[in-house]
This record gives structure tokens, sequence and C-alpha cells, in this order.
């Protein structure tokens, strides 16, 4: 299986590319960046040989089965379009897209084309989530209620210039809140309405650096998202209510806590206890790294599976759809509150 690759940055070099060089019969054959400094460190790293300014022309020159996007956010739309127009098929960082419309548009030309197109909602293949996934389907959570998502984060400076473009990227909103609503959408199906939403626009700063919302979900069921960035304590944890069962996960380092009747201090403290020691393990083992890009490695390798055996892609535009919805009913909401 042949490769070509768009955006050479970090997802590029630190996710998809060591994912790629770990499957027996493929090769990624080229790479186009904007960057002729970025396309060439990763082809010196990977070994590719065939480096393009851009995409269409690279898809012109190149006979591949499958074009790999991991550009900025606000570029997908078009490029999966052009991957589909050129007859590949397509893996697709997150964002899909920043709209509703456009994801809508991507399924009916999938659906024409006949071809595959997977986007990459690395959370869900996270360690804890994918336990979560398979006591759901045991039956031992029982019908979730509600998915309470708690995010602090540090700087967003970190992040290139164009992030904090809202106008152009979306901002947080479809950079970073993209794998709450994600998440949350997963477990829950496709929301009724916004209920009420609040957005921290910071002046000084000239982006939007937290938001917190209330969402109703079909069932009377409500749940929260609450997600701040230039906090003081990093902190991703998601509490799952559910009828039978209640779980708590928490990232970085990852763990899932399954809770039923009275909880006790003690059994924080175990739980906290087996997080630390499973976290210093891998850092002794110096598997750290190796465990952040696991998640990727496992939707990539699916979707590669799903190409060679004609099955159904591990993360399709139907199931982020209804993340994408959400996240336009919140930037609608902050837009009547300004």
């Amino acid at each position: 299986m042949r490769v070509a690759i768009v955006g050479c940055g970090q997802a590029a070099e630190k996710y998809h590319l060591p994912a790629f060089r770990e499957i027996p019969g493929l090769k990624v054959t080229a790479a186009a960046d904007t960057s002729a400094k970025a396309s060439r460190r990763v082809g010196s790293l990977f070994g590719i040989d065939h480096l393009y300014a851009t995409a269409e022309e690279m898809l012109e020159r190149e006979e591949v089965d499958l074009l790999d996007i991991a550009s900025p956010g606000f570029t997908h739309y078009e490029l999966c379009l052009l991957g589909l127009k050129h007859g590949v098929n397509v893996l697709v960082e997150k964002p899909l897209v920043l709209s509703l419309s456009q994801a809508e548009t991507l399924k009916e030309r999938r659906d024409s084309s006949g071809l595959k197109l997977c986007v990459i909602q690395n959370y869900r293949y996270r360690d804890p989530f994918l336990r979560l996934a398979q006591l759901r389907q045991q039956g031992i959570i029982g019908r979730i209620q509600a998915v309470n998502i708690t995010v602090r984060g540090g700087s967003l400076y970190y992040n290139p210039s164009w992030f904090r473009n809202e106008k152009l990227s979306g901002g947080i909103l479809y950079e970073l809140v993209v794998h709450a609503a994600d998440l949350q959408t997963w477990m829950m199906g496709s929301h009724e309405k916004v209920v009420s939403a609040w957005s921290d626009f910071d002046e000084t700063l000239g982006f939007t650096k937290g938001l917190v919302a209330l969402v109703m979900f079909p069932g009377n069921r409500l749940a929260t998202l609450d997600l701040r960035w230039f906090m003081s304590s990093p902190t991703f944890r998601v509490d799952i209510l559910s009828n039978v069962a209640d779980a708590v996960v928490k990232l970085n380092p990852d763990c899932i806590a399954i809770t039923e009747g009275e909880r006790t201090p003690y059994d924080e403290f175990r739980g906290e206890f087996r997080r630390m020691l499973t976290y210093g393990n891998s850092v002794l083992r110096g598997k750290v790294r190796e465990a952040y890009r696991r998640p990727h490695a496992r939707v990539i390798r699916a979707f590669v599976d799903s190409i060679i055996s004609d099955k159904e892609p591990p993360v399709t535009i139907e199931s982020v759809i209804p993340a994408i919805r959400l996240l336009e009913n919140l930037r609608d909401s902050f837009s009547r509150l300004e």
C-alpha cells in the first residue's frame, strides 16, 4: 500500500509516520508541505524521497492508495475533497471540518466515490475508553445518563500562530474542545440542544481561552463541558454517570475507575495509587512516548486493515457528525452572547 502525507509538522512526525513505519507492506512514498524545511526534515527522518509544496501537485504526479492529512484543521475540508477527487482513500486528523454543511458534503462525495474516509479521533482509542467500550458492550455500565468533562490546560502559546486566529482555525473549539465534544457524543449520542453556554474571550490575548456549557441529550439527560486554559493545574477528567455503574476516567496519565455504591476515600487512594504505579512503570521502561503514540497507531492500523478487508473504517464521518454539530451549536451560542 502506497501512502502520501500532506502536512509535515508535529502530528506527522510524532504520530502518523511512526505508525505507518510499523505496518508491514505499507510505504509512505510522498510528502507535501508549504514549508520546504518541514518536508525535508520528515523526508530525511522517514526515508521519503518525493517531496512537494502542494498536495495537488503531489496527487497529480504520484500513484497512491491513501492520502494522510496531517495539516492544520482549516485545510481539511478542501484536502479531503481533493483526495476523493483523485480516487484515493483518505485519513484525516481532527477536526474533520469546521462546519456541519462541510461534513455532509464530504459524506456525499465519499458515498459517490466508493472510497473510504477515516477521522483520527484518537481519544476514543486511549486505553481507558477502550476499556469503557468493552464494559458497555458487556452491560456492566448500563445506560449512560451524563458525561461531564472537565479540562484544565496550561498556556496556548505553544500552538502555531494560525491556531489563535479563530476566524481561520476555529480556535480552541475545533482544535481542542473537539476531543471533549467527540467523547461526549460518542458515549451519549447526538444532542438535542445547548441549554446554556459561556465562553471566556480574553480581550488582551485576542482569543477564547475557555468555555462552559450545559447540553441536553435525548431522554432528558443533561451533561456538562467545563474546559479552560491558562490554568495552574492541568487536568482531563471525564465523569460518566449511568443507571448501573459509574466510571471516572483521568488522562495524562490515563486510568479508569468503575464505581458502584458508596465511594470511600480509600477507593480514591487505591485508584490514584494504581494510576501512578502504572505511569511510573512506563517512565522506568522508557515507554511514555510510545503510550502517547499508541491511540494514533491503533486508528491508523485499523483504517489500513479496513481498506485491505473492505470493512467500515474505525472512525467514520457519520460517527463524528454529532460532535461537529455540537461544536457548531456551541459556536452559535457564543455568537449570541457577544
